[in-house]
């Protein structure tokens, strides 16, 4: 533990693995970064310094601190092997996107179960959280909290809900994620039963933000019920 303050050997117990290190099998030694989402933050050198010193003490066994973030940091940070993490999925993974230079992979899909007219001043979803301000079109789609979707993605009268692709327009998400459904808006857009609606993909970063959540969160809530399909790149 170098600053994170999580899992780790806290500095006043590294020296009992320096006494007979080897009677542990040490294969690795790694740190975790805290603020590495935060390029300029004051606790990523004094974390750098704080490993340097003890990689010294560990001179023929494998060192690790960078994560995704990490990695952009520079190359005092790589030591002998980086952890990329969402870097994998192309996530960002600072608050400086853009220098990362990744595209993200993973995309959710979900069908189209059901397309309904309701008129103006209807309500929809639990809790009648978002009321129609004029007739409106709308499509039931098979996802919900229960797959990993963040009630927070709803759409309510007085906060709008994220904007889903179909095909190649953007409709926005109105009233509540519920446990398996969600509905979107699809006035004025020529959409059928059995298309897919894309909650995500190369916007992962805006959803994420829009949902008031981050990035990581939207990729791990993904649950066993949601399949995995793998394309090749």
């Amino acid at each position: 533990d170098t600053g994170i303050n999580r899992l780790g050997i806290p500095e006043d117990e590294q020296a009992y693995f320096l006494t007979q290190p080897y009677q542990f099998d040490i294969d690795l030694v790694l740190s975790h970064l805290a603020c590495s989402a935060l390029p300029d933050h004051e606790l990523n050198a004094v974390q750098l310094e704080r490993f340097q010193i003890i990689a010294k003490k560990y001179p023929e066994i494998r060192k690790s601190l960078a994560n995704t973030g990490g990695v952009y940091l520079g190359p005092d940070y790589h030591f002998d092997l980086v952890r990329p993490g969402i870097g994998l999925y192309g996530g960002a993974a600072s608050i400086n996107p853009e220098r990362e230079d990744l595209n993200p992979v993973v995309e959710l899909h979900a069908p189209i179960l059901q397309i309904k007219t309701v008129t103006r001043g209807q309500t929809i979803g639990y809790n009648g959280s978002f009321t129609a301000p004029k007739d409106m079109r709308i499509a039931i789609v098979g996802v919900g909290y229960a797959d990993g979707l963040p009630v927070s993605c709803s759409g309510s009268d007085s906060e709008p809900g994220i904007n889903v692709r179909i095909n190649d327009g953007f409709v926005p998400v109105v009233g509540r994620v519920s446990m398996d459904l969600t509905i979107l808006d699809i006035s004025g857009l020529d959409v059928k039963i059995g298309e897919d609606a894309v909650f995500f993909g190369r916007d992962l970063e805006e959803q994420a933000a829009v949902a008031g959540t981050i990035n990581y969160e939207l990729l791990t809530r993904l649950g066993s019920r949601c399949v995995r399909r793998y394309i090749q790149g």
